[in-house]
């Protein structure tokens, strides 16, 4: 069987503590993994995964380019590279139509982290721009008390895909990380993947169950979001749901398998 993890990211070696601190501050967690390139392909190795998706993301307009750089110039076929556009970065349009020159296929969008509101006209003007040729995995949810940070909520995931019907979308977390309740309500059976990161330590295995079956078995993606868990741990989370083997092979790889055919990545 073939495993695809969907969601990891790695940090130029200068900023990868930094990096760790900041996501253990914001999500109140310990992290054990360091968050450079050479450890997430020790991991993919460790977990024997045929290939890893790996997202970056810009937090500032200004790291756009910089950061779209570092991701070019990594070399491994195990990896396949989605690059990072801001709403605020002024120059989105040739940024966008240089990433589709050398190849990048897909984006990540990390609102919470970018602070930015998926509704907002500046993010609207990105998704014009992005059509159809790319695919797009958004960050969803987050545990804030501050309705005002609310920047992405699988609420307004459903208004997104309705309004750029033509916008492949992936919704990180089960839909929306600790908002499971508002997935069912918003984003079931629509046509969108899910992916399993970040979430499956959140939800008993019976709620984790009938979120992916709610959804749509094909519709579903593994992923880890190393460095805040490593491949294999996350594969050995998923063994522990009431899943029949078919269920498992299309979540851990047949279904990133059939996305990569729609996208033409080999």
């Amino acid at each position: 069987m073939k495993v695809i993890d969907f969601h990891t990211h790695a940090f130029p070696e200068e900023i990868a503590d930094k990096a760790i601190e900041q996501l253990e501050n914001h999500y109140k967690l310990e992290i054990s993994n360091t968050a450079t390139l050479d450890s997430l392909v020790k991991k993919v190795e460790e977990a024997n995964l045929y290939k890893a998706v790996l997202h970056t993301a810009a937090i500032v307009p200004a790291q756009v380019k910089t950061v779209n750089n570092w991701l070019l110039q990594i070399d491994n076929d195990n990896l396949i590279k989605f690059g990072t556009i801001h709403p605020r970065f002024i120059g989105y349009k040739s940024e966008l139509a240089r990433l589709k020159e050398t190849g990048i296929k897909g984006i990540k969008l990390h609102p919470d982290f970018q602070q930015f509101d998926i509704l907002s006209e500046e993010a609207y003007d990105i998704y014009e721009a992005i059509g159809s040729d790319f695919l797009v995995l958004f960050h969803v949810g987050d545990d804030v008390d501050d309705p005002d940070g609310d920047y992405s909520t699988p609420k307004k995931i459903a208004q997104v895909i309705k309004d750029f019907p033509d916008l492949r979308v992936i919704a990180a977390h089960l839909g929306g990380y600790q908002m499971w309740n508002e997935v069912k309500k918003y984003l079931f059976g629509k046509d969108i993947y899910i992916d399993t990161s970040s979430a499956l330590d959140f939800l008993s295995s019976s709620e984790a169950t009938e979120i992916i079956k709610g959804h749509g078995i094909d519709k579903v993606l593994f992923g880890s979001d190393f460095p805040i868990k490593s491949p294999l741990q996350e594969m050995r989370q998923l063994s522990k749901l009431d899943l029949s083997l078919m269920e498992r092979v299309k979540i851990l790889g047949k279904n990133a398998l059939d996305l990569f055919e729609e996208l033409g990545i080999e």
